[in-house]
């Protein structure tokens, strides 16, 4: 049976974290090696979850990157990192809800394409640190 991009966008994200069985991942390569709407989802997918490494384990190349895109002054890109890191890990789990809401929402009218939205654990575990 050929298997169809709505059967494998939602697998895209746990495929990248080394979740799914051989054999789903065997099909889904497959797929993405010949659909160019799959592979180009699970590229922005890659970059979101490169993105999120650098910002959380590489902070330095994280500032870099953002003087490069704002031109702003380095001692302001240093405390803004700061307060967000600080900000993201130290929001209560109320908060952490809140929000995963109004990224729903977000992506329901369209605003936020990449698939992650739809995953409210996926976005605890790699925005906010948790399980």
């Amino acid at each position: 049976m050929k298997r169809r991009c709505e059967e494998s966008v939602p697998l895209l994200g746990p495929w990248i974290d080394g979740e799914l069985a051989a054999e789903d991942v065997a099909w889904l390569a497959e797929h993405a090696g010949c659909c160019e709407a799959c592979s180009a989802r699970k590229a922005l997918l890659e970059a979101q979850r490169d993105a999120v490494d650098i910002w959380y384990h590489k902070p330095a190349r994280a500032m870099e990157i953002v003087a490069e895109v704002t031109k702003l002054p380095k001692e302001v890109i240093q405390v803004a990192y700061k307060e967000t890191v600080r900000m993201l890990s130290g929001l209560h789990d109320e908060q952490v809800e809140t929000l995963i809401a109004q990224l729903k929402i977000n992506k329901e009218f369209g605003f936020l394409k990449s698939d992650l939205w739809d995953s409210p654990d996926r976005i605890r575990k790699e925005f906010f640190h948790r399980a």
